[in-house]
C-alpha cells in the first residue's frame, strides 16, 4: 500500500521517522487545497486545477500505516477525527492513502498556502523571521 505525505512526515521533517521502515517511491503533487494549523498543515480535496500540494509517496506497511493513523488522530468509523484517512490518486496516476482535515478542523479559520508546498512555506517563513 502507498501513502502520500505533504507536511511533518515529509523527509527530513521532525515526524519523518515514523517512516523509516518506508520506500520511497518519488516526488508527486495531488489535486487539494493546503492551510496552516501552525506546527502542521492540513489539506482539503478540490476540484480546481490551479490547487496542488506537493509530497512524496511512500510504499508503506500494515505496521507503518496503523503508526500513522495514531499520528494524524484517526480511527476507522469515528465521526470526530482529527485527519481522516482517504483514497486519492495522485497526478502520477498511483492510487494512494493521505490524511485530509477531518471534522475537528475549522479550515475557514486558518491560512491557505498557496503553493501546497509545506517546505517551501516554512523556509520563506523562516527567512522572513530572519533579521535584515
Amino acid at each position: 500500500m502507498n501513502i502520500f505525505v505533504y507536511g511533518t512526515l515529509l523527509s527530513n521533517l521532525h515526524n519523518h521517522d515514523l517512516l523509516k521502515n518506508a520506500t520511497f517511491i518519488h516526488n508527486t503533487s495531488i489535486q487539494a487545497k493546503m492551510y496552516n494549523l501552525g506546527a502542521f498543515p492540513a489539506i482539503q480535496i478540490s476540484n480546481e486545477l490551479s490547487d496542488i500540494v506537493h509530497g512524496e509517496l511512500y510504499k508503506i506497511n500494515e505496521k507503518t500505516l496503523e503508526r500513522l493513523d495514531q499520528l494524524e488522530g484517526y480511527q476507522e468509523n469515528r465521526p470526530n477525527n482529527l485527519y481522516n484517512r482517504i483514497t486519492i490518486t495522485t497526478h502520477s496516476n498511483i492510487e494512494t492513502f493521505t490524511y485530509v482535515a477531518g471534522n475537528r478542523i475549522n479550515l475557514l479559520s486558518h491560512q491557505q498556502i498557496q503553493s501546497g508546498n509545506w517546505k517551501e512555506y516554512l523556509t520563506i517563513k523562516t527567512l522572513s523571521t530572519l533579521p535584515k
